[in-house]
Formats: C-alpha cells, sequence, structure tokens
C-alpha cells in the first residue's frame, strides 16, 4: 500500500558497445531510462551525447498509422471506446506478434489502403453530384426537348435554371429579362419550370448574378447538347455506376480491414523500436565509455541485475537510492481491497516519489458518496451485474480492471443504501404497482431504515456532516505529508491549528442554529477553540515572509483562505458542496418515481398493459441508472478531487514505464 521503493542505476560501458545497450535493457524489460544529469555546469566538451537514426522507423510508424486510420473505419470493436477512455493495450503472444510481422506488408498495405480511400472519396464525390442533379431535373425526363450545352463556346456561354413557375412566367412574359440574355422556358412539371439562358461570355457572370437575384436556381448542365430524356439517363447511368464502384470499394476495405489487428501488432513493435532507439539519444560517452541511467524497481532489481550480466557483461552498474533532485518516476502497488480507488489517483495524477499515495484513503469516501448519489438496490445490482463481467474480460489490463472493480464495489454500496432507504426501482415494490399485500413490499419496509423524501433535512445534515468529516480527514492527509517529508513544524501549523479553528468554527455555526434553550457549553467551547486556533493560524502562517508586517498580514489573510494552507470560507464553501449527495439521491429516487407513476398509468390499458407496463420500466430505469450513474460517479469524483485533494494532494510525478515492457499499443504475454 504505498509508491514502490525504486533505486537509481548507472550503466557504463566501452562507447564501441554503447548501441547494444538500449535494445538489451529493452529485452529485459525493467529499467525505466532517464535523460544522464549532467550538472548546474552544463555539458563539458569532453562529453557528446549519442544519437540514433530513427528515419526508417518513424517512417514505418507514420504509414502503418495512415493505414490504420482507414482500416479502423472497417474494423471498429468495442476496445475503441474503452482506449480512448483509459489506456487498453491489445493483448497478444509472441508467436502472433511475429506471424503479424511476417504478413504485413508495409508499403503494399499503405498504398492499398490509400488508393481504396481516394477511390471511395471519388465514388462518393460522383455519387452525390448525379444524385444532386437528378433531384433537380429528373422530373422534366419526360419532356421532349434538347438541352443546350452548359460548356462554354467561343462567344456564348448557356446555362440551365430551376425557377418557381410563377416566376418564370412573370420573368419571360413581362421582359424581365437580363440585359444581354436570352430565355426560354424548355419544360414545366408541376410547380417548377426548366429555363435555359444564352448570354455573351463578358456578360455571363453578371446574368448568372441577375437571375439568381430573380430567385432562379442553377442546375447542371451537359457538355454537349443532348435530349433531356438521354440527359437524365446519362446521369442516372452516372448514378449507377458510382454506387457499383463504391460498393466494390467498400466491400475491398472491409476484406482490406481484416488485417487491422496484424497492422496494429506491427505498429505497436515499431513503437518499441522507436522508444528504444531513443533511449540511445539519452546516453552520453566520453569517446571511451559510455553512460546510461536510469531507475528499477527495488523488488526487481535483483533480476534484472542477474539479466544485465548476462546479457551484457561488458557493461558496469552502479546503484543508489535517489534524491529529492531526481524526477522519479513513480509506480503504484495497493492491497487488493483498495487497488480499485488507484484508477482515480492515476487519472488525476501519479504523487511524486516523496510523498505518499492517497488511494486506500479515498477508496471508503468514493463508494460512499457513489452509493448515498445513485442508492437504488436494483440499479445498483445491475451496477455489479454489468462490470462484474468486464472486470474478468479485462483482468491482464490494470487500468480497465480497477476501473470496473472500482464501479462493481460502487454498485454494492448503492444496494445497500438502497436497502436503507426502502429504494428498489424507486418505489416500484409499492402496493400500487405490485398488488396489495404482496410479501416485496413488507420485506422492503422491514429492512427500510429511513426515507430521505419525509425528512430531506435529517438526510442533509447527514451529508454536510459527512463533508465536514472528509474536510478533517484532507487535513489528516496534510499532517501526514508534512510529517513524512520532515517537515514536523508545518504538519503542527498547516495541519493541527485547523484542528482547533474549524472544529470551533462548526461548534458556533451550530450553536446559531440550534433551538432555544442553547446550550451555553457550546459557545463556549467553540469560541475557545476558534480563538485559540485563530491565533496560532495568524501567528504561523506567514512564517515564510521576512518582514514582521508581512508575517501578521498573510497570517491575518489567511484565516480568511486567500493565501496559507486552508481558509475559513473555503471550508464552509467545500463543506455545502456535499448537499449534491442529498440532491443527487434525491433526484435518482424521483425521477425513478415519475418512470414508476407512467408505467401505472399505462398497466391499466386492457390487454396491452401489462406489456406496456414492463417496456416502459425497463427502458425508464434503464435511462435513469445511466444518467443517475454518471453524475454519481463525476460528482463523487468532484468531491474527491476537489473538496479533498485540494487539502493535501499536488499530483505531477512521471509514470514509471520501464524500456520495452510498456508499449500503450500491445502486451506481449508471453
Amino acid at each position: 500500500m504505498a509508491i514502490d521503493p525504486v533505486r537509481k542505476v548507472w550503466l557504463v560501458c566501452p562507447a564501441s558497445h554503447a548501441p547494444d545497450v538500449p535494445e538489451q535493457v529493452a529485452a529485459i524489460g525493467l529499467m525505466h531510462v532517464a535523460e544522464v544529469p549532467l550538472g548546474h555546469d552544463g555539458r563539458p566538451d569532453a562529453i557528446a551525447s549519442l544519437s540514433a537514426d530513427t528515419r526508417d522507423i518513424e517512417s514505418h510508424i507514420r504509414r502503418l498509422t495512415e493505414t490504420l486510420d482507414v482500416l479502423g473505419e472497417f474494423a471498429k470493436t468495442s476496445r475503441d471506446f474503452l482506449a480512448n477512455l483509459i489506456p487498453t493495450p491489445v493483448e497478444t503472444t509472441r508467436e502472433e506478434l511475429d506471424a503479424a510481422l511476417e504478413t504485413i506488408d508495409i508499403d503494399a498495405l499503405h498504398q492499398k489502403a490509400k488508393a481504396l480511400a481516394a477511390r471511395r472519396a471519388e465514388a462518393q464525390t460522383a455519387l452525390e453530384k448525379a444524385r444532386e442533379r437528378l433531384a433537380t431535373i429528373a422530373a422534366f425526363r419526360t419532356v421532349d426537348v434538347t438541352v443546350p450545352s452548359q460548356a462554354s463556346m467561343r462567344w456564348t456561354q448557356a446555362t440551365l435554371w430551376l425557377v418557381p413557375a410563377k416566376q418564370a412566367v412573370r420573368v419571360l412574359d413581362g421582359g424581365l429579362a437580363p440585359d444581354g440574355a436570352t430565355l426560354q422556358q424548355l419544360g414545366l412539371v408541376g410547380s417548377k419550370a426548366l429555363v435555359a439562358s444564352v448570354a455573351l461570355r463578358d456578360d455571363a457572370d453578371n446574368v448568372s448574378a441577375r437571375l439568381r437575384g430573380m430567385g432562379f436556381e442553377a442546375v447542371p448542365g451537359p457538355d454537349q447538347p443532348v435530349t433531356l430524356v438521354a440527359y437524365v439517363k446519362a446521369i442516372e447511368a452516372q448514378r449507377d455506376q458510382a454506387e457499383k464502384t463504391l460498393a466494390e470499394t467498400l466491400a475491398e476495405l472491409a476484406e482490406t480491414s481484416k488485417l487491422r489487428h496484424q497492422a496494429e501488432l506491427v505498429l505497436g513493435h515499431w513503437e518499441e523500436k522507436l522508444a528504444t532507439a531513443r533511449a540511445l539519444d539519452k546516453m552520453i560517452t566520453t569517446g571511451r565509455a559510455a553512460v546510461l541511467t536510469g531507475y528499477v524497481r527495488v523488488r526487481e532489481f535483483d533480476p534484472f541485475a542477474a539479466a544485465l550480466a548476462e546479457r551484457l557483461p561488458q557493461v558496469s552498474m552502479v546503484a543508489q537510492e535517489p534524491s529529492t533532485d531526481d524526477d522519479v518516476p513513480v509506480s503504484l502497488t495497493n492491497k487488493p481491497v483498495f487497488r480499485p480507488a488507484q484508477f482515480l489517483v492515476e487519472m488525476f495524477g501519479l504523487p511524486g516519489y516523496f510523498k505518499f499515495d492517497p488511494s486506500a484513503y479515498l477508496m471508503v469516501s468514493f463508494v460512499l458518496f457513489f452509493g448515498i448519489c445513485l442508492g437504488d438496490v436494483i440499479y445498483g445490482l445491475v451496477v455489479l451485474g454489468m462490470t462484474l463481467p468486464l472486470v474478468k474480460k479485462y483482468r491482464a489490463y490494470p487500468g480497465l480492471r480497477n476501473f470496473f472493480t472500482l464501479l462493481a464495489v460502487c454498485g454494492v454500496s448503492s444496494s445497500l443504501f438502497g436497502v436503507l432507504t426502502g429504494t428498489w426501482a424507486a418505489d416500484i415494490w409499492k402496493p400500487d404497482y405490485l398488488g396489495e399485500g404482496n410479501v416485496f413490499a413488507a420485506l422492503v419496509t422491514a429492512l427500510q431504515v429511513a426515507d430521505p423524501l419525509d425528512k430531506p433535512l435529517i438526510a442533509l445534515g447527514i451529508a454536510l456532516t459527512l463533508g465536514v468529516l472528509n474536510q478533517f480527514w484532507g487535513i489528516v492527509m496534510r499532517m501526514k505529508g508534512c510529517w513524512l517529508q520532515g517537515d514536523k513544524l508545518g504538519a503542527l501549523f498547516d495541519g493541527g491549528l485547523w484542528f482547533l479553528m474549524l472544529p470551533g468554527l462548526v461548534m458556533l455555526i451550530a450553536w446559531f442554529f440550534a433551538a432555544p434553550p442553547k446550550p451555553g457549553w457550546l459557545l463556549t467551547t467553540g469560541a475557545a477553540l476558534a480563538i485559540a486556533g485563530s491565533v496560532g493560524l495568524a501567528v504561523t502562517q506567514g512564517r515564510g515572509e521576512k518582514s514582521l508586517v508581512g508575517k501578521i498580514a498573510v497570517g491575518i489573510v489567511s484565516l480568511y483562505g486567500i493565501v496559507g494552507s486552508y481558509g475559513a470560507v473555503t471550508f464552509i464553501g467545500d463543506t455545502l458542496s456535499y448537499s449534491r449527495l442529498l440532491a443527487l439521491g434525491l433526484t435518482t429516487a424521483i425521477v425513478g418515481m415519475a418512470v414508476n407513476i407512467i408505467c401505472g398509468m399505462l398497466g391499466g390499458i386492457p390487454f396491452i398493459g401489462i406489456v406496456l407496463f414492463i417496456l416502459i420500466a425497463v427502458f425508464g430505469h434503464f435511462f435513469n441508472l445511466l444518467i443517475s450513474g454518471l453524475g454519481a460517479f463525476i460528482h463523487s469524483a468532484r468531491l474527491i478531487f476537489v473538496e479533498f485533494f485540494g487539502r493535501f494532494y499536488e499530483p505531477g510525478a512521471q509514470r514509471f514505464a520501464p524500456l520495452g515492457a510498456t508499449s500503450g499499443r500491445i502486451r506481449v504475454v508471453d
């Protein structure tokens, strides 16, 4: 239940063997490679960096990426969505990867994918163009008339126009044709007229603009004079050919997309090759010797040392403990009971190496908050039933496994709160829906402890109490963090003094809202604690300032919360934020009750009433589950990330990523 301890290692070898080191380190797959630090004086002239030519590798990656962009449209999987949400590598075996490397011809597949994509785009454009033409002119196919060519002749230009019949009569019979243009009505179908215009080429643009202003709509015309019937048939032939070409291209793309999985494996392979090649850039050399540095987890140090001695006997290794000046990568290892909360920590950002992992300290809070927000037995069981198979399916992927495990535990919490509040698909258990004297209603009533809808003020008080306790828990975490870093004064002044001031403030607020007769001890004790804490904070919060005036000013202002480690107003605002627990819990129940009322109204319809009741109940409650479950997760996470983490947590550490074993795209299991 901690941040994995690591050792910083230095690998030194003859400069002639330097290119082999990253490749062998990647094959071992236990070392996080880092830049070699050169101190504050910069790099001496005798020290140079090594570099690798990665142009061919980058070219492979670029072409494979472009290929997968095309093929991905035709071979989407359920992993696509999850991969965008949570890093989800493709699991493969060494045998399958070798087969993919042998099967996939990167250049040929890339060229084929690009050609198919271009052919598809061309066919789609031709099809859209043909359909657009038919939509405007097909109605006139029975008109026996020759359509003039739209191609510009030497002196004149002809254009086809679609225009409302009344407007065509007004323009043609009223002599409103633009100067320099000759108009002729070719056909009339319904309320639309097909009109041809001929104008000198020099006047064509002006004539077109005038006609558009009169409500004329330009229609694509033929390149050569042809009858209207023949023109429509030619367009239909173009449409049919475009549809055929598009269907053939899509079929070929679908067939080619079967190679997507193998292409993705090959891409992952070359991405690992690129990372390995770039590791050479992190090495330095003196001309005779080369140095590579990085980090190895303590539990893997002995296997790493043994493998290194076997693979690279010419390399010497020096190990040491990391210092606070190092940018130490972080990996987390938690006990199974707390491991699901690790997903939240990693989503927010990893803690610094010399700090502590808060996963165990937020697990109970998050599950509790989620359960209150969703708070329904049936909904919780559905969440549990949906997530348990996914936990098993993605057990090899820590991120997804932790996410679905966390949801499964939250489903249990929701069901427990549903039992306590008598919420089973809202109030589906009531006699109004299941009939008088049903056993289910008796069971729910026997297990129910309280109904938040009947006593919302008590429920609000419980939510705010949870807020106060969680705020205090965050202050405890701040004290823990300061203590672990050796800042004992910070633990006392920036944490301990708030445990005097804030409880006193809570007592004063409680006394103010208490019903008469108000207990005098509450006022006296609260005032004493608040004053003692305020004085202590005012004296200590400005201790970093140089001048006495600055110390006093910062100390006083810190009580408000503008500067310093916390603040009274911040505490009140953050505590009130926990009222959302009540709001979301009531919303889940109320929306579910609305669904049940609709079901009850439809259930009385003869013959089909029971069918409608079931359909509306299933659809309505599932929709409520999705919306309320999403809200429960988001707002519970917000209470953790803002109101809890804001008290003590500072993320930003880089993830521990061993060279050769951390491709985000593939995971070789053997």
